[in-house]
């Protein structure tokens, strides 16, 4: 009798122990994400969303040395994730082809008019000091404050509630950047969320630190904070039949933001008038 209750006991603080553990790493801890069956699944649309990380309510993103697209492209010049050709993430980009988008253009007109004189010896010295350091320039990751949003939205019967899940990131040179010859916002690469996400909270959870401004102690994971839905990103546009964006159906400028915040409060009245069936 006496061995079966110090069984019970020590199965008893083996299983606090693991829960002890489990809360002081909270790092590592899963996701809690739904499983919702294809056939309770009565809406669905997909959108696609533009954060702009200098915004005031995405900075907690784009801290000084913490900027996400920082950590996600260390990651994926060190191959800890994959880099895609677009948001549908079913073609990889190579590694050439991404390192070549996140450098720095070389200007073909740097070295002309810069010869050093053949009979200045001085020259030829300064001229060996001054070259410049072999391999490619990084272009800043400040410079990358443009992300896209992938996701779908779909309401679950069962559960009688709306669920976004967020199917993949793409990276943007702003088309403002100095390092942005284009003259047209430039796509960079597309990652899997769901890589990221795995990332965030198990490889690099150190640096992907969503930045709490008013409360350090308050600082989340980037994933906690994406899964939270902490950040502010207007739709740009939803799934049709011609792919056409919400600029290209209702206009540039004023009538394009207009409609797609009318678009926005379609889509939580239509979540709360499902309730009624």
């Amino acid at each position: 009798m006496k061995r079966i209750c110090y069984a019970l006991i020590f199965g008893t603080l083996f299983t606090l122990g693991i829960n002890v553990a489990s809360a002081q790493n909270p790092a590592v801890a899963p996701a809690i994400k739904p499983k919702v069956v294809e056939s309770q699944i009565m809406f669905k649309k997909t959108v696609w969303r533009r954060m702009d990380l200098n915004e005031r309510q995405n900075k907690p993103f784009f801290s000084i040395n913490g900027e996400i697209t920082k950590v996600i492209i260390e990651a994926a010049r060190k191959g800890l994730i994959f880099p895609y050709e677009n948001d549908s993430c079913l073609t990889r980009m190579s590694m050439d082809v991404f390192e070549e988008r996140v450098a720095q253009e070389a200007d073909p007109n740097a070295n002309q008019g810069n010869e050093p004189d053949a009979n200045d010896p001085f020259a030829q010295l300064n001229q060996q000091q001054n070259t410049a350091p072999t391999g490619p320039l990084w272009i800043p990751p400040s410079e990358f404050n443009i992300l896209q949003l992938k996701e779908e939205l779909y309401f679950d019967k069962l559960r009688s509630r709306m669920y976004y899940d967020i199917k993949s990131v793409t990276i943007y040179l702003s088309a403002t950047s100095f390092y942005n010859q284009a003259g047209f916002q430039k796509p960079i690469a597309s990652f899997k969320y769901e890589d990221l996400e795995k990332l965030f909270r198990e490889i690099v959870p150190e640096k992907a630190i969503w930045y709490n401004n008013q409360n350090l102690a308050g600082n989340l994971n980037m994933a906690d904070a994406f899964q939270l839905r902490l950040f502010s990103a207007p739709i740009v546009k939803i799934s049709n039949a011609t792919d056409r964006s919400i600029r290209e159906i209702y206009g540039q400028g004023k009538k394009g933001i207009i409609a797609a915040q009318q678009l926005e409060y379609e889509l939580i009245n239509f979540e709360n008038e499902m309730w009624e069936f």
